[in-house]
């Protein structure tokens, strides 16, 4: 019983916290907005060795995939907008929502689903990185 109530609190914040994202965050292409007020960030990395990190971007494609701007999300760092959809599907997941007919899902899919799943970020990350530096 604690173990079911405890996954969909985390379902809870989880959803509760991309609520909050989109709502106090906005982004274009080339800078960050929080409660308004604009983040003067730079990449590190790319500052002291002259070329992008990995998640160069990332910042401003999550934000840009939570208000909709999918395209250039993606342009940005494709990872964002799988992220994005990555955190959406474990928080239905933790609430324990119906997904598509599938009735429950055991923990041990679910690590599974999360482990592949993290591989396959990894992947897109590193893959848009390499495309980047080329």
């Amino acid at each position: 019983m604690f173990q079911y109530l405890s996954s969909r609190v985390a379902g809870i914040f989880l959803f509760l916290g991309l609520v909050v994202l989109r709502i106090s965050a906005w982004a274009d292409a080339n800078q960050v907005w929080l409660l308004g007020k604009q983040l003067n960030w730079g990449c590190w990395f790319k500052e002291h060795y002259g070329f992008p990190c990995p998640t160069c971007g990332m910042t401003r494609s999550v934000i840009l995939t939570m208000h909709g701007d999918f395209h250039n999300a993606f342009l940005l760092n494709p990872a964002g907008p799988f992220l994005i959809a990555g955190l959406l599907l474990v928080a239905l997941v933790a609430l324990r929502l119906p997904l598509a007919g599938l009735k429950e899902i055991k923990s041990r899919q679910l690590a599974l689903g999360l482990s592949l799943y993290g591989w396959v970020f990894a992947c897109v990350m590193l893959g848009q990185w390499t495309f980047k530096l080329r």
